[in-house]
This record gives C-alpha cells, structure tokens and sequence, in this order.
C-alpha cells in the first residue's frame, strides 16, 4: 500500500475519531454516529442472504472488502459511499476468500471502486493491553436488537492483545469504552494508530473478540495483490 493511500486514510480515521462520544452479528452499542462519509469513506455494509442479513467491512484495495469469514455466502454483495444503513453503491462481489482458521475473509468485487482505501496493520502494529482503539460498525444499538439506521463509532480498551477462541487463532481481545461492539457490526473494523488492526468476529456482552489482522497482513497483501 502505497504512503499517499495510508496517510490518507489515516486523516480520514482522524477525523471520525473527532466524532466519537464519550458483539457477534448487531451497530455500535454507545458512540456516536458517523455524519459523513466523508470521515469513514472505506466503509463498507455487506449484504447476504438476498440482502435479507448483513455485516460491516472495509474496502482496503480498489476490488477487495475486508470482513469477518462468517458472513461469507454465496449471494455476498457491499453497499458502498453511504453512511445510511442500506443506501449506497450496490456491487456483487465474485470470490469469497477465507484465511486458514481465522474469522477473516476478503470479498473480490466484480468492479473497482475508487475512494479512500483504509489501511492495514502488520505485527508491529498491534496495540498494546490497555490501549484504546476505535471501531466502526453499522450493527444493532442495543443487546435486544435495537437496529441502527447509520455508521456508528465508538473507542474500545483492549484487554488481551494475544488471545484465541473457537473461531480464530489470534484474537484482539476489547472492552468497552465509549460504546461497544453489537451484532451486525461483525466484520467492522477497528483501527489503532490510523490502520486497521481487528474486524469483529465474535463475543459477550461485556468482551469482544477482534480477529486479530496485524497476524495475517502478509495473507492479505499476497492475496488483494494477486
């Protein structure tokens, strides 16, 4: 990823950050909403089940969306440019790519779309424990279902840096800070110091477990270059 792109993204990040108050599949429990996608222009909603079910995710390259694996399905399209939950640019996606025993998957679009590409983390940037990161989901706004109609945001603590679970090899494990992840936020991203660092893959209530993409960076770039 060339510097342009990744400095780019990380103003854009900074910006959202400046708009953030104080899950398993819901948006953003607390935090605030996006008002512009001028502030998160990667963002991505992604669609299945004839649209009937959904995800958040990332556009990281012109044709690939980065989300969690288990919102893979064979009817996967995005929603693109929009913070409204449901409006945007419609494009089908035509490979579905999953790493090796992580909640992780690449969505290849059927054609380019071109904006902000939100950039991705390696090893070295993972957040330590007790750091605060920033998530991005368009999910449930409550644990009874409570369905958001935009982007949401929120700041979360990471708890474990270095942890596992039933889904994923390397998890980034969070709590909460001025929200916390819900269901439909799954695949969302979450940032640290301006690059991607997690997508939402699963948890409780109280801790949620962040596939944790800075062990995966080498798949992903070897993967969105081919």
């Amino acid at each position: 990823m060339s510097r342009i792109h990744r400095g780019a993204a990380a103003a854009a990040l900074a910006a959202a950050c400046c708009l953030t108050a104080t899950g398993t599949a819901h948006a953003i429990i607390g935090g605030s909403a996006v008002k512009n996608i001028s502030n998160a222009p990667w963002a991505a909603q992604v669609r299945f089940n004839g649209g009937g079910s959904h995800c958040s995710g990332a556009v990281i390259a012109a044709q690939w969306v980065l989300t969690a694996g288990h919102c893979k399905s064979n009817d996967d399209f995005v929603l693109l440019g929009s913070v409204t939950k449901g409006q945007g640019t419609q494009i089908s996606t035509d490979r579905q790519i999953q790493a090796d025993g992580e909640d992780i998957l690449l969505l290849h679009l059927t054609k380019p779309y071109k904006t902000t590409y939100a950039p991705y983390g390696s090893s070295g940037d993972r957040p330590a424990d007790g750091k605060s990161v920033t998530a991005y989901g368009y999910g449930d706004t409550d644990n009874d279902g409570g369905k958001s109609t935009t982007l949401k945001t929120c700041t979360m603590k990471v708890k474990d840096n270095d942890a596992s679970d039933g889904k994923n090899d390397h998890v980034i494990q969070l709590t909460k800070g001025s929200g916390i992840s819900a269901s439909g936020d799954s695949g969302g991203p979450v940032f640290y110091g301006g690059v991607i660092v997690g997508t939402d893959s699963r948890g409780t209530d109280t801790v949620k477990d962040y596939a944790d993409i800075t062990s995966y960076s080498g798949w992903i770039s070897r993967t969105v270059g081919s």
